[in-house]
């Protein structure tokens, strides 16, 4: 995912603090990337393992562990490493009540668009979800965003080109949703397992999302319908004869003693009496 210094800095214009800092940032030759998909800061135990392998380091340096080859290599390495953790650190500092107020504002609005989207847990446990048109919720640009502030966030967190635009309304795919609004919760100390917003049933019996239909890019129209059903045309059916089963074979004797076994299965050789004597023998 590219840097677009345009958005991010549309961001802190608004919001007044960088939603990626320099430790997530890596020069390429085709311009500046980050390098995860999430900001660095989300990750809280990386400033504990980056402490544990300095700490390491330091020590196979002081007690003689490192062949001489590698000492230079490795001392600049541990500079690297304690340059990083100060940008760690600074990254995790703390948010004035406004902008905490701000971000709130984004998280509650994407818990609503992420809420009235998702299946409920007894569709799940039935069955009943449209899987055609989760799909296209997940991944297409069809959730209208009603707010432009949770629509910047949002472009903030996942890229311009996760949002779009139609008749003056913002859109994005629910999984973009998803993770601004995991950013947003970590920011504030929220939950930030998505499960937490999908509801056991709906209030009422219509189910409201906030799906824009417009006739340039209706979601139904995307959908295929299931096939119909087809059904035998009564009058081809009426001559169709019933099934028949297999009846015993009348004059049917049995190969030992020549009794007649018309009665008995159609597979059955010999009479109950000869299969008994052949039994015992």
């Amino acid at each position: 995912m590219y840097y677009e210094e345009k958005i991010q800095s549309q961001f802190i214009e608004d919001f007044g603090f960088p939603l990626w800092d320099d430790v997530d940032k890596e020069q390429k030759a085709h311009g500046l990337v980050l390098t995860s998909e999430l900001p660095s800061r989300y990750f809280r135990s990386l400033i504990d393992d980056e402490e544990r392998e300095v700490k390491e380091m330091r020590h196979n340096l002081d007690t003689n562990q490192i062949h001489p080859n590698r000492v230079t290599m490795v001392r600049a390495d541990i500079i690297k490493r304690e340059a990083r953790l100060a940008q760690l650190r600074e990254a995790r500092a703390g948010l004035t009540p406004e902008q905490i107020d701000k971000i709130k504002k984004v998280y509650d609005d994407l818990s609503n668009l992420i809420a009235q989207t998702m299946p409920t847990y007894s569709e799940m446990h039935k069955g009943t979800a449209d899987a055609a048109k989760e799909s296209i919720l997940m991944t297409d640009q069809v959730v209208a965003i009603p707010h432009r502030p949770s629509a910047l966030f949002v472009k903030a967190c996942c890229g311009d080109q996760k949002v779009g635009m139609r008749n003056g309304t913002f859109y994005a795919s629910r999984n973009s949703l998803s993770k601004a609004w995991k950013i947003a919760g970590f920011e504030l100390g929220e939950p930030t397992n998505v499960e937490v917003l999908r509801k056991y049933e709906y209030d009422s019996p219509v189910r409201h999302t906030p799906i824009v239909i417009s006739p340039e890019n209706p979601i139904e129209a995307r959908i295929e319908p299931p096939p119909e059903k087809v059904t035998a045309d009564p009058e081809v059916t009426e001559n169709v004869p019933e099934r028949t089963t297999l009846k015993p074979e009348a004059g049917r004797e049995c190969v030992d003693c020549g009794t007649d076994i018309s009665d008995r299965h159609h597979f059955a050789k010999t009479c109950l009496d000869c299969k008994e004597k052949r039994k015992q023998k």
